[in-house]
């Protein structure tokens, strides 16, 4: 069985959300794939070659112009996959953008629908874009990837999807949050940042409108008695300026140390150094980043919205209010205030993260692959 795969910007710096998804998904495969399964992994050109693409996974470079054959397949038009790719029994496109065309059995993850849902987050050609792509590929697709069963519910009540088309398959934990870190690495890193190890609150992810991050800071700056600082992780997204506004009006009464972007080894040690994790995010297609904290044994709070409670099930605090800084300034005491509330969380959390695996999904997609192809 010949499996084409397909991505956008393989080679992008600084990996985040998605673009982690198809990089972890990739490798799984590579690995999980025997001798009777060949993967071809194809993109457009870009500016320099992907170097984390196993050599197990055969790559290969469309030869078309970037920007004038994704706007074609936008619009519905543009070539097939199999004019430069050959024949595949099986095209899986990794991601709804771009919506390629191909005569193969087609199959597409689409990892969450919050452009429809909140509109409000995105600047208007993103949502005019994902609403034409969403139309396409699940017009053509055989079968809907979906990481979470809360994604898969909102592409039927929202976009009409057939649910017999729909697997779900959730993601899995990389090594760099399954492994071992050295004291002495996370320490370091710690103190690179400023902060000490178990005295300090981290957020990981696009600072943005969705990640809701103003309500935790706003608890973090009315809690009396203590000064935990709050390290934000990841790079500007939609409504960064806000956030800055933000800090810059509680200045003096909270201390947020913003890191941008960090490599998963860097994530990895700063999130096993904090006392605990917030994930305030209002909407995610899969909880990726709460599952990693838990999986390096640091405790989780996060919102009670979206995907997030079906992916760290029982092992993390919720908050009911995710809106309201009192009650995360509640939640942040009592986790922080307590070793043996912190332990708790942190044992039910590795062991619950621990069901999670990459292999298990790759396995999975092998299994969705064959089906399709003998459909």
């Amino acid at each position: 069985m010949r499996v084409g795969l397909f991505a956008h910007r393989l080679a992008q710096r600084g990996p985040t959300g998605i673009s982690r998804y198809v990089r972890e998904l990739v490798r799984a495969l590579g690995e999980a794939a025997g001798s009777q399964v060949e993967l071809v992994l194809a993109s457009t050109r870009e500016a320099e070659p992907a170097n984390w693409i196993p050599p197990s996974v055969r790559t290969h470079v469309l030869p078309w112009p970037r920007r004038s054959v994704q706007a074609a397949w936008c619009l519905g038009a543009g070539p097939r996959l199999e004019r430069s790719l050959g024949r595949v029994d099986v095209a899986h496109l990794i991601t709804t953008f771009p919506p390629v065309k191909t005569a193969a059995p087609q199959l597409v993850t689409v990892h969450d629908v919050m452009p429809f849902e909140h509109p409000e987050w995105y600047p208007r050609l993103e949502r005019l874009i994902f609403r034409r792509d969403a139309e396409l590929v699940l017009r053509r697709a055989r079968r809907i990837v979906v990481p979470s069963v809360y994604v898969a519910d909102r592409l039927v009540a929202l976009l009409g999807a057939d649910s017999a088309r729909i697997e779900t398959v959730p993601h899995g934990v990389s090594g760099t949050f399954t492994g071992a870190q050295r004291e002495h690495d996370i320490a370091a890193t710690c103190a690179r940042f400023g902060v000490a190890p178990g005295r300090f609150a981290v957020c990981v992810g696009w600072v943005a409108t969705r990640k809701n991050l103003i309500p935790v800071i706003r608890a973090i700056a009315q809690l009396r008695g203590q000064r935990i600082p709050l390290v934000l992780v990841g790079p500007d997204g939609h409504g960064a300026e806000t956030v800055d506004a933000e800090i810059a009006r509680l200045d003096g009464t909270v201390r947020v140390l913003r890191t941008g972007f960090l490599s998963d080894e860097e994530t990895a040690a700063l999130v096993r150094g904090a006392g605990v994790l917030l994930h305030p995010s209002l909407g995610e297609g899969f909880g990726l980043v709460p599952l990693e904290a838990m999986a390096v044994g640091t405790a989780v709070i996060a919102a009670r919205a979206s995907s997030v409670p079906e992916v760290v099930g029982d092992a993390a605090v919720l908050i009911d209010q995710p809106l309201e800084p009192k009650a995360w300034g509640d939640a942040l005491m009592d986790v922080m205030g307590s070793t043996e509330r912190r332990a708790e969380l942190a044992a039910a959390g590795e062991q619950w993260a621990a069901t999670f695996s990459w292999e298990r999904a790759a396995r999975t997609m092998l299994q969705i692959y064959d089906d399709v192809a003998r459909d």
